[in-house]
Protein backbone atom coordinates (compact mmCIF):
# COMPACT_ATOMS: atom_id res chain seq x y z
CA UNK A 1 0.00 0.00 0.00
CA UNK A 2 1.51 3.43 -0.60
CA UNK A 3 1.05 5.66 1.27
CA UNK A 4 0.80 9.48 0.63
CA UNK A 5 2.68 11.60 2.94
CA UNK A 6 2.55 14.88 0.94
CA UNK A 7 -0.72 16.05 1.89
CA UNK A 8 -0.43 18.62 4.61
CA UNK A 9 -2.54 17.72 8.48
CA UNK A 10 -4.35 20.35 9.25
CA UNK A 11 -5.60 20.74 13.04
CA UNK A 12 -9.79 22.29 13.61
CA UNK A 13 -11.85 23.65 16.13
CA UNK A 14 -15.11 22.64 16.37
CA UNK A 15 -18.09 23.42 19.13
CA UNK A 16 -19.68 20.85 20.12
CA UNK A 17 -23.48 21.29 20.47
CA UNK A 18 -22.64 20.89 24.34
CA UNK A 19 -21.05 23.91 23.62
CA UNK A 20 -18.03 22.91 24.65
CA UNK A 21 -14.70 23.39 21.69
CA UNK A 22 -12.06 20.46 20.53
CA UNK A 23 -9.70 20.24 18.40
CA UNK A 24 -9.75 17.82 15.08
CA UNK A 25 -6.33 16.25 13.56
CA UNK A 26 -7.34 15.68 10.08
CA UNK A 27 -4.22 13.74 8.09
CA UNK A 28 -5.36 13.71 4.93
CA UNK A 29 -2.61 10.82 4.19
CA UNK A 30 -3.85 8.15 6.73
CA UNK A 31 -4.39 5.01 4.28
CA UNK A 32 -6.67 3.59 7.25
CA UNK A 33 -9.22 7.10 7.17
CA UNK A 34 -13.00 6.10 6.67
CA UNK A 35 -13.90 9.29 5.46
CA UNK A 36 -12.79 13.08 5.56
CA UNK A 37 -15.78 14.47 7.14
CA UNK A 38 -15.08 16.14 11.02
CA UNK A 39 -16.89 14.74 13.82
CA UNK A 40 -19.92 16.95 15.45
CA UNK A 41 -19.24 16.00 18.95
CA UNK A 42 -16.78 16.43 20.89
CA UNK A 43 -14.91 12.81 22.45
CA UNK A 44 -17.53 12.85 25.68
CA UNK A 45 -20.61 13.25 24.26
CA UNK A 46 -19.47 10.76 21.17
CA UNK A 47 -19.09 8.35 23.84
CA UNK A 48 -22.24 8.86 25.42
CA UNK A 49 -23.59 8.98 22.21
CA UNK A 50 -22.06 5.50 21.50
CA UNK A 51 -23.65 4.01 24.10
CA UNK A 52 -26.97 5.47 23.84
CA UNK A 53 -26.92 3.92 20.07
CA UNK A 54 -25.48 0.42 21.45
CA UNK A 55 -28.52 0.79 24.07
CA UNK A 56 -31.14 1.02 21.51
CA UNK A 57 -29.65 -1.51 19.23
CA UNK A 58 -29.91 -3.65 22.71
CA UNK A 59 -33.49 -2.25 23.46
CA UNK A 60 -34.55 -3.32 19.99
CA UNK A 61 -32.77 -6.96 19.89
CA UNK A 62 -35.13 -7.12 23.17
CA UNK A 63 -38.10 -6.35 21.71
CA UNK A 64 -37.59 -8.68 18.49
CA UNK A 65 -36.45 -11.80 20.55
CA UNK A 66 -39.42 -11.05 22.77
CA UNK A 67 -41.83 -10.50 20.06
CA UNK A 68 -40.28 -14.26 18.55
CA UNK A 69 -40.95 -16.28 21.81
CA UNK A 70 -44.69 -14.55 22.15
CA UNK A 71 -45.58 -15.96 18.29
CA UNK A 72 -43.87 -18.79 19.20
CA UNK A 73 -45.97 -19.82 22.43
CA UNK A 74 -48.35 -18.68 20.99
CA UNK A 75 -48.44 -21.29 17.54
CA UNK A 76 -48.58 -24.24 20.93
CA UNK A 77 -52.06 -22.95 21.53
CA UNK A 78 -55.01 -24.88 20.03
CA UNK A 79 -56.63 -23.18 17.54
CA UNK A 80 -59.48 -22.67 19.01
CA UNK A 81 -57.68 -20.22 20.90
CA UNK A 82 -55.50 -18.30 18.22
CA UNK A 83 -58.65 -15.63 18.45
CA UNK A 84 -60.43 -14.12 21.23
CA UNK A 85 -61.96 -11.19 21.34
CA UNK A 86 -62.52 -9.78 24.58
CA UNK A 87 -65.31 -7.44 23.50
CA UNK A 88 -67.60 -10.14 22.66
CA UNK A 89 -70.74 -10.40 24.59
CA UNK A 90 -70.02 -13.94 25.70
CA UNK A 91 -66.42 -13.32 26.95
CA UNK A 92 -66.21 -13.37 30.61
CA UNK A 93 -65.59 -9.42 30.64
CA UNK A 94 -66.04 -8.97 34.66
CA UNK A 95 -63.49 -11.61 35.13
CA UNK A 96 -61.01 -10.81 32.35
CA UNK A 97 -60.91 -7.33 33.77
CA UNK A 98 -59.76 -8.44 37.15
CA UNK A 99 -57.20 -10.97 35.33
CA UNK A 100 -55.67 -8.79 32.86
CA UNK A 101 -53.55 -6.93 35.59
CA UNK A 102 -52.41 -9.78 37.49
CA UNK A 103 -48.56 -10.80 37.32
CA UNK A 104 -47.34 -14.00 38.22
CA UNK A 105 -44.49 -13.13 40.91
CA UNK A 106 -41.36 -15.09 42.43
CA UNK A 107 -44.20 -15.77 45.57
CA UNK A 108 -47.15 -16.63 43.61
CA UNK A 109 -45.77 -18.01 40.28
CA UNK A 110 -48.57 -19.72 39.59
CA UNK A 111 -52.16 -19.12 38.44
CA UNK A 112 -55.25 -20.50 38.95
CA UNK A 113 -58.85 -20.38 37.47
CA UNK A 114 -61.40 -22.34 39.12
CA UNK A 115 -64.98 -22.31 37.98
CA UNK A 116 -67.39 -24.14 35.71
CA UNK A 117 -67.66 -24.76 31.97
CA UNK A 118 -68.50 -21.69 29.88
CA UNK A 119 -66.88 -18.81 31.95
CA UNK A 120 -63.60 -18.55 29.24
CA UNK A 121 -61.02 -19.71 31.83
CA UNK A 122 -58.91 -21.02 28.99
CA UNK A 123 -59.59 -18.47 26.81
CA UNK A 124 -58.17 -15.80 29.85
CA UNK A 125 -55.54 -18.63 30.49
CA UNK A 126 -54.12 -18.30 27.38
CA UNK A 127 -54.14 -14.96 26.82
CA UNK A 128 -52.11 -14.42 29.96
CA UNK A 129 -49.57 -17.16 29.14
CA UNK A 130 -49.08 -15.08 25.87
CA UNK A 131 -48.37 -12.06 27.74
CA UNK A 132 -46.12 -14.38 30.72
CA UNK A 133 -43.91 -15.47 28.46
CA UNK A 134 -43.00 -12.19 26.77
CA UNK A 135 -42.33 -10.98 30.19
CA UNK A 136 -39.80 -14.02 30.63
CA UNK A 137 -38.37 -13.28 27.63
CA UNK A 138 -37.74 -9.98 27.89
CA UNK A 139 -36.01 -10.39 31.71
CA UNK A 140 -34.00 -13.12 30.60
CA UNK A 141 -32.68 -11.16 27.34
CA UNK A 142 -32.48 -7.78 29.34
CA UNK A 143 -29.77 -9.78 31.21
CA UNK A 144 -28.15 -11.47 28.27
CA UNK A 145 -30.29 -10.94 24.79
CA UNK A 146 -27.90 -14.19 23.28
CA UNK A 147 -29.82 -16.77 26.02
CA UNK A 148 -32.38 -19.28 24.92
CA UNK A 149 -35.75 -18.03 24.18
CA UNK A 150 -38.31 -19.58 27.29
CA UNK A 151 -40.17 -22.87 26.74
CA UNK A 152 -43.91 -22.88 27.18
CA UNK A 153 -46.29 -25.81 26.65
CA UNK A 154 -49.97 -25.95 26.90
CA UNK A 155 -51.58 -29.59 27.70
CA UNK A 156 -54.76 -30.70 29.40
CA UNK A 157 -55.65 -32.83 32.52
CA UNK A 158 -56.96 -35.48 30.14
CA UNK A 159 -53.38 -35.80 28.49
CA UNK A 160 -51.31 -36.23 31.08
CA UNK A 161 -53.62 -39.11 32.34
CA UNK A 162 -53.18 -40.72 28.90
CA UNK A 163 -49.47 -39.93 29.15
CA UNK A 164 -49.30 -41.68 32.69
CA UNK A 165 -51.31 -44.92 31.11
CA UNK A 166 -49.15 -45.26 28.05
CA UNK A 167 -46.06 -45.17 30.69
CA UNK A 168 -47.33 -47.83 32.39
CA UNK A 169 -48.52 -49.98 30.00
CA UNK A 170 -47.69 -48.96 26.37
CA UNK A 171 -44.83 -50.82 24.39
CA UNK A 172 -41.38 -49.94 24.91
CA UNK A 173 -40.93 -46.99 22.01
CA UNK A 174 -44.57 -45.43 23.28
CA UNK A 175 -43.23 -45.66 26.82
CA UNK A 176 -39.89 -43.26 26.03
CA UNK A 177 -42.03 -41.11 23.95
CA UNK A 178 -44.51 -40.58 26.91
CA UNK A 179 -41.59 -40.20 28.85
CA UNK A 180 -39.88 -37.50 27.29
CA UNK A 181 -43.13 -35.40 26.71
CA UNK A 182 -43.65 -35.63 30.45
CA UNK A 183 -40.34 -34.57 31.01
CA UNK A 184 -40.88 -31.31 29.27
CA UNK A 185 -44.04 -30.95 30.73
CA UNK A 186 -42.55 -31.09 34.00
CA UNK A 187 -39.23 -28.74 33.75
CA UNK A 188 -41.19 -26.02 30.72
CA UNK A 189 -40.54 -22.74 31.74
CA UNK A 190 -44.21 -21.88 31.76
CA UNK A 191 -46.51 -24.65 31.54
CA UNK A 192 -50.39 -24.00 31.14
CA UNK A 193 -52.68 -27.06 32.17
CA UNK A 194 -56.16 -26.90 31.35
CA UNK A 195 -59.15 -29.42 32.91
CA UNK A 196 -56.34 -30.33 35.84
CA UNK A 197 -57.87 -32.88 37.89
CA UNK A 198 -60.02 -33.73 34.71
CA UNK A 199 -59.73 -38.01 33.76
CA UNK A 200 -59.75 -41.39 35.79
CA UNK A 201 -57.41 -40.54 38.73
CA UNK A 202 -55.79 -44.03 38.98
CA UNK A 203 -52.89 -44.48 41.46
CA UNK A 204 -50.20 -43.58 38.37
CA UNK A 205 -52.02 -41.01 37.54
CA UNK A 206 -51.81 -39.10 40.98
CA UNK A 207 -48.32 -40.36 40.87
CA UNK A 208 -47.59 -38.37 37.59
CA UNK A 209 -49.31 -35.50 38.27
CA UNK A 210 -48.11 -35.01 41.67
CA UNK A 211 -43.97 -35.19 40.43
CA UNK A 212 -44.85 -32.47 37.69
CA UNK A 213 -46.68 -30.41 40.00
CA UNK A 214 -44.22 -31.28 43.14
CA UNK A 215 -40.84 -30.71 40.49
CA UNK A 216 -42.54 -27.25 39.70
CA UNK A 217 -43.40 -26.56 43.06
CA UNK A 218 -39.40 -26.87 44.27
CA UNK A 219 -37.91 -24.84 41.20
CA UNK A 220 -40.75 -22.46 41.32
CA UNK A 221 -41.63 -22.88 37.56
CA UNK A 222 -43.87 -20.74 36.33
CA UNK A 223 -47.47 -22.54 36.02
CA UNK A 224 -50.98 -21.69 35.07
CA UNK A 225 -53.87 -24.47 35.46
CA UNK A 226 -57.57 -24.38 34.81
CA UNK A 227 -60.34 -26.69 36.94
CA UNK A 228 -63.84 -27.26 37.22
CA UNK A 229 -62.80 -27.85 41.11
CA UNK A 230 -60.45 -26.88 43.90
CA UNK A 231 -57.53 -28.03 44.58
CA UNK A 232 -58.89 -30.08 48.10
CA UNK A 233 -61.63 -31.46 45.44
CA UNK A 234 -59.19 -32.53 42.69
CA UNK A 235 -57.41 -34.44 45.35
CA UNK A 236 -60.16 -36.61 47.11
CA UNK A 237 -59.64 -39.40 45.37
CA UNK A 238 -55.73 -39.42 45.66
CA UNK A 239 -54.33 -41.69 48.37
CA UNK A 240 -53.41 -39.59 51.60
CA UNK A 241 -49.83 -39.10 50.92
CA UNK A 242 -50.32 -37.58 48.11
CA UNK A 243 -53.82 -35.67 47.97
CA UNK A 244 -52.48 -33.14 51.35
CA UNK A 245 -49.55 -32.42 49.18
CA UNK A 246 -50.79 -31.68 46.22
CA UNK A 247 -53.42 -29.35 47.23
CA UNK A 248 -51.21 -27.95 49.57
CA UNK A 249 -48.52 -26.90 46.84
CA UNK A 250 -51.66 -25.79 44.14
CA UNK A 251 -52.92 -23.58 47.59
CA UNK A 252 -49.47 -22.66 48.14
CA UNK A 253 -47.94 -21.48 44.81
CA UNK A 254 -51.09 -20.11 43.03
CA UNK A 255 -53.08 -17.20 43.20
CA UNK A 256 -56.43 -18.53 42.90
CA UNK A 257 -59.06 -17.19 41.32
CA UNK A 258 -62.64 -18.47 41.48
CA UNK A 259 -65.01 -17.68 38.52
CA UNK A 260 -68.81 -17.65 38.99
CA UNK A 261 -71.74 -17.12 36.00
CA UNK A 262 -72.63 -14.03 35.98
CA UNK A 263 -76.31 -15.06 34.18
Amino acid sequence: MTMNLSNTKTIETIKCHCGESFQWENDPGDPWKINDNPPTSCPPCAEREEEELQAQRQRARIVEEVTNARDKAFRKLPALFHVTDTTHPKFNRTAWDKLNAHRLTEEKPWLGLIGETGLCKTRMAALIAIEEIGRIAEKWKSTDWRKREPIFIFTTGYRICELAGIVSTGSFDQKEDARKELEKITTCDLLLIDDLGKGRITDTVAASLFAIINERYANLLRTIWTANSTPEQMAETMHADLAAPFAGRLNDHSKIFTLRSSR
